[in-house]
């Protein structure tokens, strides 16, 4: 009986899905607000469950952004007190960034995401000079309108509806790295 064990403690930690925790200091309202969130962001990327793997969530009152992702981290900050419409967008904004670092095909959809902008596919996915013109943000906010079915009005991030489109035909597994642009 003891050599089965962890053969099943193993077998339950690879059949984990996707997770979301919140650091010790967050408070409660954020962190039902925020389980709330990642339940809608991971069933709307069904065929992404296997690479969105857990992220970690904490409030801060001092961050000179609405909110900020740590790829190595796996973890999001986000900046309170704020409104729940505004969280709930920051927060998405984030998984969307999270997506381009937990999911390897994501990175195959770049050029065809970059396409469906306008924007020459051969283009640098991350442009930090210009926050309103960098593929990688309106990435996140594609992930946003996928999610809630509205922009974010407080970003100015023009994204088109080829994009989000895009997104969406990706979260639920219609495309792969050859399929082609919407």
């Amino acid at each position: 009986m003891i050599r089965i064990l962890p053969i099943v403690t193993v077998v339950m930690v690879a059949c984990a899905g996707p997770a979301i925790s919140f650091a010790a200091e967050t408070p409660d309202d954020l962190t039902v607000l925020g389980r709330a969130v990642f339940g809608d962001f991971v069933e709307a990327f069904p065929a992404r469950t296997d690479c969105i793997g857990t992220v970690e969530v904490s409030g801060v009152r001092e961050l000179s952004d609405r909110a900020r992702y740590h790829p190595s981290l796996g973890l999001i900050e986000l900046r309170i007190p704020a409104t729940a419409p505004q969280l709930t967008a920051s927060l998405l904004h984030e998984l969307g960034h999270h997506l381009e670092h937990a999911c390897p095909s994501q990175e195959e959809l770049r050029p065809q995401f970059l396409a469906a902008l306008g924007i020459d596919p051969d283009s640098e996915w991350s442009d930090p000079g210009v926050y309103e013109t960098n593929p990688s943000e309106m990435w996140a906010e594609a992930v946003v309108r996928h999610v809630t079915g509205r922009p974010d009005t407080r970003r100015p991030l023009e994204v088109t509806d080829a994009a989000v489109i895009l997104v969406k035909r990706w979260a639920e597994g219609e495309l792969t790295h050859s399929s082609s642009t919407p």
